[in-house]
């Protein structure tokens, strides 16, 4: 079985562009939102356990989840949003399953999750890997990237945990403080760590 990574961070600190440098380098990524859509795609046994919880309203005439709706309904919501949580992990985490199973052949897979920590998959990896970069940078980055105005970003970023207890619990910090060729390196050097078994 490969050695399970994951990679997390918080919203806009890079985590993204590290996942896509990886799969430039042939690392298989299993990517927590894919995962996700897949399980509550249509059809699925996930969609109707949302259903169930939500009602008839967060599904649209196409017979699909209407992502919209069910976000303003767990948006800014604690106790719905860990409802929602409680309903659809377990079948996100049977699915990441069944992909690091079909990876069996490989020597590293990166389980790419935003909410590694806040969703409870941390135990689901061998070695926890994030990326980060510091709160000025950060808010500037999601203003410029969503054309959000510094209320909203501040609650998107307060949503999550804060970006020093994930450093707390991380095997791995890359700091995205500068440039794609800093953040390279970073990466680069970690790689080599891992080949090395220096982690």
């Amino acid at each position: 079985m490969p050695k399970v990574i994951g990679l997390t961070g918080g919203i806009a600190t890079g985590k993204s562009t590290v996942s896509d440098y990886l799969a430039q380098k042939g690392i298989r990524i299993i990517d927590a939102d894919l995962v996700t859509r897949k399980v509550q795609s249509k059809g699925t046994p996930g969609l109707t356990a949302i259903e169930n919880a939500f009602g008839a309203e967060v599904i649209n005439d196409e017979g699909e989840l209407n992502r919209k709706r069910l976000g303003n309904i767990v948006f800014g919501d604690n106790e719905q949003l860990t409802k929602l949580v409680r309903i659809i992990n377990p079948f996100i985490s049977n699915e990441v399953y069944n992909q690091i199973n079909l990876a069996s052949n490989e020597e590293l897979v990166v389980f790419d999750a935003p909410t590694l920590f806040e969703n409870g998959f941390a135990n689901m990896v061998d070695e926890i890997v994030m990326v980060t970069t510091d709160s000025r940078t950060q808010m500037t980055r999601l203003i410029n990237r969503n054309s959000l105005d510094v209320a909203t970003a501040s609650k998107r970023i307060g949503s999550q945990w804060p970006l020093r207890v994930k450093q707390e619990l991380s095997n791995y910090i890359i700091y995205n403080n500068s440039n794609l060729v800093g953040l390279y390196y970073q990466v680069d050097k970690w790689l080599e760590k891992e080949k090395n078994g220096e982690v």
